[in-house]
């Protein structure tokens, strides 16, 4: 199953097993922490639970699309431009996942 470019999802990966897999990396991210740096990223995941408005320049957002040409498996598109406030809009805040510890400084946000 085709996936896109730099997507981090992987050939024939499901939306689940991204998650699962992204969980992973997180558990390994945070776990040599010093308390510094894990204040950081808990102060900017708690900003993120607040995240209102459609993140800036610097958060990558993707939005998962359902590929027809493969029986509805879902890709995962990052989005560019102007399109990122129109498909933030689209998704309700329990549609947006934020994960701090990929594109650090910044995060990425998944709409799905």
């Amino acid at each position: 199953i085709p996936v896109i470019k730099d997507s981090g999802q992987r050939s024939g990966q499901s939306m689940e097993a991204f998650f699962e897999a992204c969980a992973r990396h997180r558990e390994k991210s945070i776990a040599p922490e010093k308390s510094q740096r894990k204040q950081q990223r808990l102060d900017k995941e708690k900003n993120a639970a607040r995240q209102k408005e459609c993140p800036g320049k610097g958060a990558r957002v993707y939005v998962w699309k359902k590929n027809k040409q493969t029986n509805g498996h879902w890709v995962r598109h990052l989005v560019m431009g102007e399109d990122k406030r129109e498909d933030w809009d689209d998704h309700s805040p329990s549609q947006r996942r934020f994960e701090s510890t990929r594109n650090i400084p910044h995060g990425e946000w998944d709409l799905c």
